[in-house]
């Protein structure tokens, strides 16, 4: 950021390099440096800014494998799909499994928990299948259906609010 400013403090203003370090509160050296690199024609800012830093561990191709192996067992755990991943011929860790698959855009996610059907309820719901357990058609036809709508009750086969 201070590097293209500096930039356009050099070549569109007459001031000089020590009140331009003052004015942005850098070192005159950087100032320096960067009005050398202009007079030069050399570029300030590095060429291979992605490629800097330490090399990954993954490809692409290795990466779309995983996606895939991920998406042929949703339920799997990081640890599980590392161990795979490794059978493959790619060694990482746990961390580096979750990052990959964030940045292809699958996150992670715990399932919700449905709450276990008690004795009582078991037992309810027995009944009142054997009660209808003979019913026909025709007796399934006359019962009502209620839709709830905001605050209103809409009875399904009338038609007619309830509030």
């Amino acid at each position: 950021m201070s590097g293209s400013m500096i930039r356009v403090l050099l070549e569109e203003t007459s001031l000089k390099q020590k009140d331009i370090a003052k004015k942005l509160v850098v070192s005159p050296q950087v100032v320096r440096v960067i009005a050398t690199s202009l007079q030069s024609g050399i570029s300030v800012f590095p060429r291979r800014r992605e490629k800097c830093g330490r090399r990954r561990l993954s490809s692409a191709r290795d990466d779309r494998k995983l996606v895939n192996l991920c998406l042929s067992n949703r339920r799997a755990t990081s640890r599980q799909l590392a161990i795979e991943w490794s059978n493959s011929g790619t060694t990482a860790s746990n961390r580096t499994v979750r990052r990959r698959l964030f940045n292809v855009g699958l996150r992670s996610c715990r399932p919700l928990k449905k709450p276990l059907l008690t004795p009582s309820m078991m037992k309810k719901r027995l009944h009142w299948a054997k009660v209808h357990l003979s019913w026909t058609a025709d007796d399934w036809s006359q019962v009502h259906y209620y839709i709830s709508v905001s605050t209103s009750v809409v009875c399904a086969r009338t038609n007619t609010r309830r509030c």
